[in-house]
């Protein structure tokens, strides 16, 4: 059972890891632009849809985090956030890719 949760995170990082390489620009208001590109997936769409259904703090640390590379404590530094609101956030973003997109 561990092993299968550890196998859809693992996939749902790398969902986030291409949905962050598509989308590098922000819209103000915090929505994330369009794709670039076609997705190649449903699953990326999937992606797309469930980071723009979050609130526009989670879609700003999304954004730093897979878009721009920002670890953790540099979106802390960037943003009004605390460092561990900022991580747990992140782990909160990647379980919610593993259980929507990926069940």
């Amino acid at each position: 059972m561990q092993n299968e949760r550890n196998a859809r995170l693992s996939v749902a990082d790398d969902l986030l890891a291409r949905w962050g390489d598509i989308n590098r620009i922000q819209l103000p208001g915090g929505q994330i632009s369009e794709p670039l590109a076609d997705p190649d997936t449903t699953e990326d769409e999937m992606t797309a849809e469930v980071i723009n259904s979050l609130n526009q703090q989670n879609r700003e640390i999304a954004h730093l985090h897979w878009s721009e590379g920002m670890a953790p404590s540099d979106i802390a530094e960037a943003t009004t956030v605390h460092r561990n609101i900022v991580r747990r956030e992140i782990a909160f973003i990647r379980d919610l890719i593993a259980s929507k997109v990926l069940s």
